[in-house]
């Protein structure tokens, strides 16, 4: 130093006794001592100083690494905060889509997870511009949250459809949007910070190195003193240095120096727990050899930009696992030009693209569904004049099947007025209530102009303060064409009720006539032909004779073909009393009863045991009477005769009961005429009978649910076939 030390800063020889002993002791030369004094006072006052800037610049070195470790921490938390609301949007997505409560469990897990990272960020962030924008994140988040919870609550509360209409009005989509943009607008601003950050830590390292070597040169004559300093800034470098690689050692990213020759030169743990591989079997090979094979043409053109100076803001590639898989990381990098490196972090973002993907196919699935859906849907927004009044709507959004129901072309965008100047106004008012109210609407419309009917449901949409409306309405057209038809014809069958009721009458009346009025002349002729016989008797030839009994037989047929039609006219109007009827009986009962009409007959019986049936008891009973009464009746010129009664299966779960036998049978061209009223395929000289057994057999079948058919060869026998209702306790 050149500077000399003040007039009476120092004691002079003649101030005190003994006041400059210890003096003379290091500066034995009177003439050499204020100079050697003046010098080391100098020494000792820039090595003072030296000390003093060195600790300072150790602060600011220490300072600036603080601030370096805290962005890494936002910029971590930043991460974190966008796969909590990710995971808040693909549970939410998930249960509308599926219903499975179990997609809940990340929705609700995120929701907490958010607040608490958002105040984690909150502490971490220092910049009062990242202060305000983390308060406008929040906001949005919290707006996407509701978003999504209000959805979950629809799926729940309203089912799969309203669901789905809350989602494809794209609010929450473009909710999202911007949280990923405030997100990654924060993420630019904190790369900005770690970028003058990390310049500032190395600044401030080769400023002390340089104010080191300063005082070492000025300070030569005091080595030991200033070599002594230079090591205490030393070890606190090395501190300094111990408290980065601790950073790089614990951050959960991946952080990486890497050359421009391609290889690894630094890795931090977090690459192994992520790939697999040890940090020398990375550093061993090109780091390009691990990049998918898809990738690597994109990896070289950023390598390329890296290598100009430019860095990477996000870059997105995969990369090999030692199991084969494969990873995607996002890169942020850092070229320094000069020394030939890059610096990096990377993060797996392997699930937030699995995520992406799943919400993009999603996206996908709901607007292929709101396109192809054969209901149509719009969105409409309410305009209100200055009272408040709604005076019209803007189509905010429509799908194909609204043009195609409306005949309303290029509707979006455009006012009801504009696409139809004469539309009713009380349509303003109806949807003008919805969404100032948010009451839900659901009733019916008819478009005179189109023809056409709908089915409409309309409700609010979004904010209340958006007075948006969603419409969804079907074509119900046929529908009430339909219902139309069924009300005539509902109207046409009660016409025709009363018509039949009053033939019912004249039935009645008819029926109680020939009961009546019929009987007496039969009577009549019956009992004169008594007394004829009785007055003649032995006069008669025996021609006359004949003629009598020939007048007998056919009143008494006449009556007995009065008191069938009677009962078949009847049947249709008997009040039906359904029980379980054991067949085995019944039919066993029906046989004892035919016990007149098979004496001194040759029969061979073969009876199967046969089920329980539900029915009226003596409905059945008279079916069983004329299906075997005929049998016998028909087999009679038969030795033996076969008569056997069965099932034969089911049919419509019904029992198929069955009569064969093997006597006169019929010609099946003429099937159709057994079961109508008088049809006789056989000669009355040959077989007995009215032509009514058959059609009552049918009626009573029909009465119960079933049908009957018939089976015959002629000369060969016949079967006859009727189904009836099993019942439950056989």
């Amino acid at each position: 130093m050149n500077a000399r030390p003040a007039a009476g800063l120092y004691p002079t020889a003649t101030s005190g006794p003994g006041s400059n002993s210890s003096l003379r002791r290091f500066f034995p030369f009177e003439e050499a001592r204020w100079p050697l004094v003046a010098a080391f006072v100098g020494a000792l006052g820039l090595l003072g100083t030296v000390a003093w800037s060195d600790w300072r610049q150790f602060r600011r070195m220490e300072e600036a690494a603080a601030l370096v470790a805290k962005t890494h921490e936002v910029q971590a938390g930043l991460n974190r905060l966008l796969s909590v609301v990710q995971d808040v949007e693909t549970g939410s997505r998930g249960f509308v889509l599926t219903g499975d409560r179990v997609f809940l469990e990340p929705f609700e897990a995120g929701l907490k997870a958010a607040v608490e990272e958002e105040r984690r960020i909150e502490q971490l962030i220092l910049a009062d511009e990242q202060k305000a924008n983390l308060r406008v994140l929040e906001s949005l988040i919290a707006n996407r949250i509701a978003v999504a919870g209000r959805t979950v609550e629809l799926r729940q509360d309203a089912g799969f459809e309203a669901a789905q209409h809350a989602v494809a009005s794209g609010q929450g989509e473009a909710l999202m949007g911007a949280v990923r943009a405030q997100l990654a607008r924060m993420d630019a601003i904190e790369q900005t910070l770690l970028d003058q950050r990390s310049a500032a830590l190395r600044g401030e390292a080769n400023n002390t190195v340089l104010l080191s070597i300063g005082g070492i040169g000025v300070s030569a004559a005091l080595f030991v003193v200033a070599f002594a300093l230079v090591l205490r800034g030393n070890r606190r470098r090395q501190r300094v240095q111990r408290e980065l690689d601790r950073f790089f050692t614990l951050s959960l990213d991946m952080l990486c120096i890497a050359g421009t020759d391609g290889y690894f030169k630094r890795l931090s743990p977090a690459f192994r727990e992520t790939l697999g591989y040890t940090t020398d079997e990375l550093r061993a090979r090109p780091f390009l050899d691990f990049v998918h094979p898809d990738d690597r043409a994109a990896t070289l053109a950023e390598m390329e930009k890296l290598s100009q100076g430019v860095p990477t803001v996000r870059f997105e590639n995969r990369y090999q696992c030692q199991d084969g898989s494969w990873r995607w990381l996002s890169w942020k990098t850092q070229p320094v030009v000069a020394e030939g490196l890059l610096y990096a972090t990377a993060r797996d973002v392997t699930e937030l693209r699995r995520a992406q993907e799943a919400l993009s196919s999603s996206d996908a699935r709901y607007h292929t569904l709101f396109s192809s859906i054969d209901e149509g849907f719009c969105i409409i927004e309410m305009l209100f004049d200055e009272q408040d009044k709604p005076v019209d709507y803007r189509f905010v959004e429509v799908n194909p099947s609204f043009e195609k129901h409306t005949g309303l072309r290029d509707a979006l965008g455009k006012r009801m007025r504009e696409l139809a100047p004469g539309h009713e106004e009380h349509w303003f008012e109806i949807y003008g209530h919805i969404a100032t109210t948010g009451e839900a609407v659901r009733f019916q419309n008819r478009a005179e102009q189109l023809h056409r009917s709908y089915d409409v449901y309309a409700f609010r949409f979004g904010e209340p303060k958006q007075r948006q409306v969603a419409i969804l309405f079907r074509d119900i057209t046929e529908r009430k064409e339909a219902e139309a038809k069924i009300i005539q014809l509902n109207a046409d069958l009660q016409e025709r009720a009363a018509q039949l009721t009053e033939a019912n009458q004249e039935l009645e009346s008819f029926s109680y006539s020939v009961s009546h009025d019929l009987r007496a002349p039969l009577r009549h002729v019956h009992g004169y032909v008594e007394m004829l016989q009785r007055a003649t008797d032995g006069q008669l030839s025996q021609q006359a004779q004949r003629y009598l009994n020939t007048i007998t037989e056919a009143s008494v047929e006449m009556g007995q073909l009065i008191d069938d039609l009677l009962a078949f006219s009847r049947m249709s109007r008997t009040e039906m009393r359904d029980s379980h009827v054991p067949l085995d009986e019944l039919m066993q009962d029906t046989i004892r009863g035919l016990e007149m009409a098979t004496t001194g007959r040759n029969i061979v019986w073969q009876i199967a045991s046969l089920p329980a049936v539900v029915g009226d008891p003596s409905l059945l009973r008279q079916v069983l009477t004329n299906l075997i009464g005929n049998a016998v009746k028909y087999s009679r010129t038969r030795d033996p005769a076969q008569i056997e009664i069965g099932c034969a299966g089911e049919e419509d779960g019904r029992i198929i009961l069955f009569v064969r036998d093997n006597g006169a049978g019929f010609d099946m061209q003429y099937a159709h005429k057994l079961f109508g009223v008088f049809q006789r395929l056989h000669r009355a000289d040959e077989f007995e009978g009215t032509g009514i057994g058959l059609a009552t057999v049918r009626r009573i079948v029909a009465r119960h649910g079933g049908r009957v058919w018939a089976e015959g060869v002629l000369d060969q026998g016949a079967t006859f076939y009727c189904t009836l209702k099993r019942s439950p306790s056989a």
